[in-house]
């Protein structure tokens, strides 16, 4: 009797309820390890300050600004409940305990050490999963050290040292809203309801009571004031305020590397209409018109056509036919490292008649870029290493 054979042996010499009752034992053993390896993994994400990306999404899905203050209770909120979860499974397991020692001495030493072995690959498992999930990013708890380094002023504007700290958090930081739309809230806990319908109440009065509660909640949160990070000020806000409504400067992000650029619309202008006047690279189109719905309707006709001849199926054809598209932008991302500088052109194709297509055709020539890549570089430090080994 070997201990990956267990089972089959005891389901041959064992009544029926008694292996029922040896599978729970082992499911609860298995249950019992990955809880007790989370509340150790979260409390070594409290420790460490490194959160599951996961905390971050439900955070700012509930409009709740992901701080080190906020992650941590929402860490411990979960600690708490795989916490109450470890007496549950305790108990199941204690339960069914009394048949792992009625089997004689040999079978009981065989079923244990198997429960063992799938005790800690369980528990490996579930940490290795639970590792994979920490985001790389750790909460904001100050500004910067030295703010000025990623604000990057061109402009005729004066920074004070309140702007230049808001600055330096980079283009994509965000704060929450104070304030929360009454029609998404209400959809919110309507929907919550709704999941609970197949539950049976206890009493049609519980019933009323728990539906009168979710009323006062969602209206309790409507009206109050969004807890949020006291990192910005009331002055940063009015600073960032007044620098959003001058409309002679222009913000931008730096060509290369991170941070905030901040030029004069006057030179900005200038700079970018010179690059539009080199005829060599640029035509002005002399009808003036906009050509997006035309252009819409010529690719509707040539994909419907691919679609009758079987070239691509229904669902592509769904997927990749353009509808409300708009003109493509064309902005320019300042070179901070060069003299006077220059602007890179940037031609924006979001949501563009091609875009669509053009998504779809990268994940066909992935297939060909696979086969070519061994034979290509990828920058020129990948050059200067390939020559360096050719010459050895």
């Amino acid at each position: 009797m070997i201990s990956t054979g267990i089972f089959n042996y005891l389901k041959h010499t064992k009544d029926p309820s008694t292996v029922k009752q040896l599978k729970q034992y082992l499911k609860f053993s298995a249950k019992l390890a990955e809880a007790r390896t989370t509340v150790q993994f979260l409390s070594e994400c409290i420790d460490k300050n490194e959160y599951p990306s996961t905390y971050w999404k439900s955070l700012r899905r509930n409009r709740i600004q992901p701080t080190s203050k906020s992650l941590k209770r929402y860490a411990r909120n979960e600690q708490e409940t795989y916490t109450s979860r470890l007496a549950e499974f305790e108990r199941s397991q204690d339960k069914r305990y009394h048949m792992v020692q009625n089997l004689p001495e040999l079978e009981r030493n065989t079923f244990e050490s198997y429960v063992q072995k799938i005790v800690e690959r369980s528990a490996e498992r579930k940490r290795t999963n639970l590792l994979l999930r920490v985001s790389p990013k750790k909460p904001r708890m100050q500004f910067p050290e030295q703010p000025e380094r990623y604000v990057h002023n061109f402009s005729s504007l004066t920074l004070s040292k309140t702007l230049t700290e808001i600055l330096s958090l980079g283009p994509k930081f965000c704060y929450p809203g104070d304030k929360c739309r009454q029609i998404d809230l209400e959809v919110q806990f309507e929907n919550f309801n709704n999941q609970l319908q197949e539950l049976c109440p206890s009493s049609e009065l519980n019933s009323e009571h728990f539906k009168s509660t979710l009323v006062n909640a969602c209206y309790k949160y409507l009206g109050r004031r969004t807890s949020t990070y006291g990192l910005l000020t009331r002055s940063h806000f009015e600073e960032l305020t007044a620098l959003k409504n001058d409309r002679s400067i222009m913000i931008s992000r730096p060509d290369k590397g991170a941070g905030i650029v901040l030029l004069n619309r006057d030179d900005y202008i200038p700079k970018m209409m010179i690059i539009l006047s080199d005829s060599k690279n640029f035509q002005k189109d002399k009808s003036g018109k906009d050509k997006t719905v035309a252009i819409e309707k010529e690719s509707l006709r040539t994909l419907r056509r691919l679609k009758q001849a079987d070239c691509i199926s229904a669902h592509v054809f769904e997927r990749i036919r353009p509808t409300g598209t708009r003109i493509p932008r064309l902005y320019g991302l300042p070179k901070i490292h060069k003299d006077e500088v220059p602007l890179r052109l940037i031609l924006d194709m979001c949501n563009s008649p091609y875009h669509a297509v053009a998504q779809w055709l990268v994940e066909i020539l992935e297939l060909v870029k696979r086969e070519v890549n061994k034979y290509s570089l990828r920058d020129t430090f990948e050059f200067v290493d390939s020559t360096c080994r050719t010459r050895k």
